[in-house]
């Protein structure tokens, strides 16, 4: 029944790529079907990393990785890590993602590892960005400092002290207008 489907299924995809192309696509097969499928560029290069561990990994080909199995995979991605903290990452591993607890790592469960993965490195990253953002304000910080002013813009003298002349002689003309007896309201603000 399946294979009555094909040759009509092929044309009209044949027919869409035609048209994806016709608007401007690009023809790669591979973008087409991902746009076709709404799959992003993420879910594509997850399903090759599944289809390559599956490969390099599952060396009795029942498509599922037992623990020695799954552990060489585990190492080859921690590849400078302790044999003790591969141990128990692999150990945590299965603990949450083998859900059927036959000490194997099915396609499915390894998809969904692969999906946490990519989730935990993409808040790493967010981690690492904000950290080198907040190293960049620290150093303009200090670059303000040098050149004399510090985060505020107040200018400071060669001492790192701010350079209070313009409060110094702001009340010295106060004093002098109290002794004269003519203070004005202004003058009894900078005062306070």
């Amino acid at each position: 029944m399946c294979v009555r489907l094909l040759p009509p299924l092929l044309a009209v995809l044949a027919s869409a790529a035609q048209e994806y192309g016709e608007l401007g696509g690009s023809l790669s097969s591979e973008m087409f079907v991902r746009d076709l499928l709404g799959k992003s560029e993420a879910d594509v290069e997850r399903q090759r990393e599944l289809e390559a561990t599956f490969a390099n990994f599952d060396h009795d080909g029942d498509g599922a990785l037992n623990r020695t199995e799954s552990w060489a995979w585990y190492r080859f991605l921690d590849e400078d890590g302790e044999d003790s903290e591969v141990t128990d990452q692999h150990r945590a591993a299965f603990l949450e993602f083998d859900e059927d607890n036959d000490e194997k790592f099915s396609k499915p469960e390894v998809a969904e590892l692969l999906l946490c993965m990519d989730k935990v490195e993409a808040m790493k990253d967010a981690v690492d960005m904000e950290d080198e953002e907040d190293e960049e304000e620290e150093y303009e910080d200090v670059a303000n400092t040098e050149d004399g002013t510090d985060v505020e813009g107040d200018s400071e003298d060669e001492d790192g002290e701010e350079d209070e002349d313009e409060e110094d002689e702001e009340e010295e003309d106060a004093e002098s207008d109290d002794e004269d007896g003519e203070s004005t309201s202004s003058d009894a603000a900078i005062l306070q």
